[in-house]
Formats: C-alpha cells, structure tokens, sequence
C-alpha cells in the first residue's frame, strides 16, 4: 500500500480550519523534517469543539490534521481527550492490528509516526493547557 494513499491525499487537501485573530494557540513543530501545526479550538455552543487549524509540511500531517478536526467536531473536550489519547495509542509497539480507515498507510511506516501524531500531539497540549 503506498504512503500517499488517495484517501490520505483526499483529506490533506481539505480545507484547512482558519485560525481566528487574537486566537489562543498551541504551535508544534518537528524541525527534522519541517513539519508544523498551530492549533486551537473553538467551543461551540453546548460544549462542543471545533478544531482549527494551520499546517505545513507533508501530506500525512496534512491529512492527520484534517482527520483529527473530523473526528472532533461537535464533541466535547473531555471527549476530545479521551479520543486524542485512543488514537495516540494505535501507533504504541503494542498495538495488536493496523487499524483501519485513511491512515492505515502510515501504521506500516514507524518513520512517519511523528508526521500523523503531531497534529493530535498539538491538540492534547491545547486542551490540555486551556482547561
């Protein structure tokens, strides 16, 4: 299976969340390859998250950040947290099986870890430091 699967290359190309002026955020960068992500998060009305979102770099982190935004929209924080730290966990050694859906491409590539994780990796700091 290639690295840039189209499903991968689909959602790298979704429109980035824009960040708002004067937004709070969480910057996150992996300087070996030049990947970056700001991150914040709007809470909506009731509760729920909107994730927005700025990136540079490859695909996978592109497409990690879209997914990432898709996943949380509309759930709350405490939500948001404990879906952050379930997909963190799917690329732990011990995992017992590739998960399935637009990422699986990267589980077969330890290398490229850091490219999927580091959108998540942002969005745990965010929430985590904005309780």
């Amino acid at each position: 299976m290639p690295t840039y699967s189209d499903d991968i290359l689909r959602l790298a190309e979704a429109n980035m969340v824009p960040l708002l002026p004067g937004e709070p955020t969480v910057e996150l960068a992996n300087r070996l390859c030049g990947d970056r992500i700001i991150i914040a998060a709007a809470v909506q009305v009731g509760g729920a998250l909107e994730i927005h979102w700025q990136a540079e770099g490859c695909a996978i982190l592109k497409a990690s950040a879209a997914y990432l935004a898709r996943t949380l929209k509309g759930i709350s924080r405490e939500a948001a947290l404990q879906r952050v730290s379930e997909f963190m966990r799917t690329f732990e050694v011990e995992a017992k099986s590739t998960p399935e859906g637009p990422l699986a491409p990267v589980y077969k590539l330890p290398a490229r870890y850091k490219c999927a994780l580091l959108p998540w990796q942002a969005c745990e700091n965010f929430l985590r430091e904005r309780r």
